[in-house]
């Protein structure tokens, strides 16, 4: 029996899902160039090579908060509907042209508001460019709305209690995100505790959630890896128990926040510890 290479081409053929998307990480470069132009921002470069060097984590990332810096970019060019609406019906095309064939898209609303635009505003944005692009293309979508860890418990609840507007009209689930340092997810247990009551997936990005956040209100830890320190898991349990089986884990956004980098000086300096 002989196995074939598995070649780029053959990736591209296969059918896929991709359930960790974020919508403000996967504009066009030259989607990002063309809105600030119409919109008159100012970016910290129109050079497309310079842009993109800019944008696409590299060497010169050092950390999970330097990395989330680029957003600070894509944000810029996505507070008018029109943007958020061209930006997801781009995504979910991008999507269908690498053969994904039901994608989810994830995005914190509230980021979306600096110009004066309700957060319902933006949610019904994505869902019209997301709709557009079923039509067209058939690709079938789900969007997860997130509450960012530093906006605070009471803004969580806002996405919470959108998530819930927005049930069964393309919101299919509640995740938390956003920088981890000083800010522990068990103050937003309850804007999860409403999501589970009302019937909704919940999801965390984390290192720390699963130790932080009750595990009954989280389903899915996305992203999932350790390097500060092993989480507190209940004696008997194994850490893929903690939220029913689900660890999510995306190894090329842990090498390209230098997490990779990390959990091996880590593991390296104390080998019979174990980093998930």
């Amino acid at each position: 029996m002989t196995t074939g290479a598995i070649t780029y081409e053959l990736l591209q053929t296969l059918p896929k899902t991709d359930l960790h998307c974020h919508l403000d990480g996967s504009l066009r470069l030259d989607t990002v160039l063309d809105l600030a132009r119409k919109q008159n921002l100012q970016l910290p470069t129109f050079d497309r090579g310079e842009l993109h060097r800019k944008l696409v984590a590299g060497d010169q990332v050092a950390s999970l908060d330097d990395y989330l810096r680029a957003f600070d970019v894509t944000l810029s060019v996505m507070q008018v509907e029109g943007a958020l609406e061209r930006c997801a019906y781009e995504l979910a095309e991008d999507a269908w042209r690498e053969n994904v064939r039901y994608l989810e898209v994830r995005y914190s609303p509230l980021l979306h508001t600096r110009q004066g635009l309700r957060p319902a505003q933006v949610v019904e944005a994505v869902l019209r460019g997301l709709r557009m692009a079923k039509r067209e293309l058939g690709i079938r979508y789900g969007v997860i709305l997130c509450a960012i860890r530093s906006l605070g418990p009471e803004s969580s609840l806002r996405i919470a209690e959108l998530c819930i507007a927005f049930k069964n009209r393309g919101v299919v689930g509640f995740d938390l995100a956003g920088s981890e340092v000083n800010n522990p997810a068990k103050l937003h247990r309850q804007a999860f505790q409403l999501v589970v009551d009302n019937n909704i997936n919940c999801t965390a990005h984390a290192g720390e959630a699963c130790r932080r956040v009750d595990p009954s209100c989280c389903e899915e830890i996305g992203k999932a890896a350790f390097p500060r320190s092993p989480p507190s898991f209940d004696p008997g349990r194994r850490p893929d128990q903690i939220i029913g089986g689900r660890l999510r884990k995306s190894i090329s956004t842990n090498v390209s926040t230098q997490l990779t980098r990390l959990l091996q000086s880590r593991t390296e300096s104390s080998p019979n510890r174990i980093a998930s």
